[in-house]
């Protein structure tokens, strides 16, 4: 009995640690630009988002689904780990060239140029040691990186009040990264070894490619159209906005996580169950999160919302509620690339709608053209599962 509560408990332990390092990675960006509107200005923090988006591109295609490819190969081949995380390093090593050939090809000053080629190179660095950390649970080590990073970017800010430019503020996003990458190659040290580059690796990992960089348009299409389209300040405010109603959604998915080994081994009857069950508790999750979503934006932000904003985020939370266990459903039967092709058609309607009704209504044509895509996301799984049915 004590040995099965030993068990018990070491297993909670994980779990708190793996949901509080990630809660602490997702948060970061949310923290920082708190410090950034209140000690700098919201402006500034608008001014800064580009960059960011710029590289999250960048890396959705360096990545090259090396997260959830080598997560997978280490679960099923642990004596591959560092043949494989090496090949994937010196595989992908030339997608880091072609982005650092880019950048300065950007029409930004040369100092943030510099500065956005040393956050590449931190970034790709520390980025590659992601997925031993998750298979080796070094979720303390973790924790503690993401917060000293944090420290390095907010300290100079809050000493600096209202005196810091957009090229400082990028050097301090540089310098963060730097602390990272740096503590991570000497963390995993050992596990370092050259291996030859290759196109095995691509191809093997090409679906895990699709997913992420469909995931990830499939999340920001409306982000990036806000950014061309409209000013530092209203990019600022949508960008905060935004990353709340992502925030909200992957706090959804924390509630899954733990269980998905179960998830996939449920029968069609129960899963059904589930998602129902899954589905309701989302209506008053969703409500929840909007109430903390509203005190965030309006007393630590100091932004004002129309209640049209506050009702479209309702939905888009709950968009997800009702979308999430079909995702792990076709993951099951490795359908991975319908669901990136479900993520592309959901970010093409997406685009197409940002295009007309941001210039015309600004931050609410934004959140209108997103919702729309994910509402064509629940149409899509839930016609996928009708079809199967059909043809069963």
């Amino acid at each position: 009995m004590s040995s099965s509560f030993s068990v018990f408990v070491k297993r909670i332990k994980i779990i708190s640690a793996g949901g509080a390092a990630r809660l602490l990675a997702a948060l970061s960006s949310v923290l920082i630009s708190i410090i950034v509107v209140r000690t700098q200005s919201s402006n500034l923090w608008g001014g800064l988002i580009p960059f960011i988006l710029i590289l999250e591109f960048g890396f959705s295609v360096v990545g090259f689904g090396s997260l959830p490819y080598l997560v997978q190969k280490f679960s099923l081949h642990p004596h591959q780990i560092k043949a494989a995380w090496s090949q994937s390093f010196f595989s992908r090593s030339a997608l880091l060239v072609l982005l650092l050939i880019v950048i300065p090809l950007l029409g930004y000053s040369a100092s943030i140029r510099i500065y956005l080629i040393i956050w590449a190179v931190g970034r790709y660095v520390f980025q590659s040691f992601e997925p031993i950390a998750q298979v080796e649970r070094n979720f303390l080590f973790s924790t503690m990186m993401e917060l000293i990073a944090i420290a390095i970017i907010a300290f100079p800010l809050i000493l600096n009040e209202h005196n810091i430019s957009i090229d400082t503020l990028v050097l301090l996003f540089a310098a963060s990264m730097v602390w990272r990458s740096t503590v991570s190659v000497i963390f995993f040290r050992e596990w370092i070894s050259y291996s030859r580059p290759g196109l095995a690796y691509f191809k093997a990992a090409a679906p895990f490619f699709l997913l992420t960089i469909s995931g990830m348009l499939q999340q920001r299409t409306d982000l990036y159209c806000v950014t061309y389209f409209l000013n530092d300040q209203e990019t600022a405010v949508y960008q905060v906005y935004f990353n709340f109603l992502i925030f909200s959604q992957f706090l959804s998915s924390l509630l899954l996580s733990p269980f998905a080994k179960n998830i996939f081994r449920l029968s069609p009857l129960s899963l059904r169950k589930l998602e129902r069950k899954f589905m309701l508790a989302g209506i008053p999750l969703s409500i929840a999160s909007l109430a903390a979503i509203y005190v965030m934006v309006k007393y630590l932000y100091h932004f004002e919302l129309s209640w049209f904003m506050y009702a479209l985020g309702y939905f888009y939370i709950l968009m997800f509620y009702l979308y999430l266990l079909r995702n792990y459903e076709l993951g099951k039967f490795y359908r991975q690339t319908t669901v990136a092709i479900y993520g592309f058609l959901g970010s093409a309607l997406n685009l197409i709608l940002c295009t007309i009704l941001i210039p015309r209504f600004s931050m609410e044509g934004a959140l209108v053209a997103g919702l729309s895509a994910q509402v064509l996301i629940v149409v899509l799984f839930r016609r996928t599962k009708a079809m199967s049915h059909a043809q069963g």
